[in-house]
């Protein structure tokens, strides 16, 4: 995949020109993205949590607005102009995020699994952690996430997973019992 230099990525406020944009932009793809009020827009601008890339024109090409909780920052919405899918619009949009969020635990999104967007969200560094029951009649998502500092056993952990299908955590106490006798 070829990354575009010229796109620039900026947080904007709910007086930004490009919240409009934004909106359209959701308007367009809410049949994937799903409902969302206006006033949630508004709110999540206000709040400077709708990072936006511009093209080398200055004209927005895509968002990605998110929200805070308990540490986590949560994906709420990832949505790129067709006429620039492909470009590398999406990974600088969220390793903008990973930059602005690395004091915090990490970062959790949901994503329906028959979108088929698995390669995308591994390829930008996170983990899918579980499957859940989607609003959608018989659909799941995948919960993903992408921890910053992740605890060394469990870093382990999800490492030999990727490696391996079989993976096993036992706590040292119950190891012992089962060692010793």
């Amino acid at each position: 995949m070829k990354i575009d230099a010229q796109f620039k990525i900026e947080a904007i406020d709910n007086h930004s020109p490009h919240l409009e944009t934004v909106i359209k932009l959701w308007r367009a793809n809410s049949q994937t993205l799903g409902n969302f009020p206006k006033g949630a827009f508004e709110e999540r601008a206000a709040c400077r949590q709708i990072l936006v890339a511009l093209d080398s024109e200055g004209a927005c090409v895509g968002y990605l607005l998110y929200r805070y909780s308990r540490d986590w920052f949560i994906i709420t919405h990832l949505c790129i102009d067709p006429s620039c899918q492909g470009k590398g619009v999406a990974k600088q949009l969220v390793d903008h995020l990973k930059q602005i969020t690395k004091s915090s635990r990490g970062i959790k999104l949901k994503c329906r699994r028959d979108y088929n967007l698995q390669g995308m969200w591994s390829s930008f560094g996170f983990i899918a952690k579980r499957d859940v029951e989607a609003k959608a009649k018989n659909k799941k998502l995948t919960v993903w996430e992408l921890e910053h500092n992740p605890l060394p056993l469990l870093s382990t952990m999800i490492k030999q997973q990727l490696e391996s299908k079989l993976c096993v955590m036992i706590a040292p106490d119950i190891f012992l019992d089962l060692y010793i006798d």
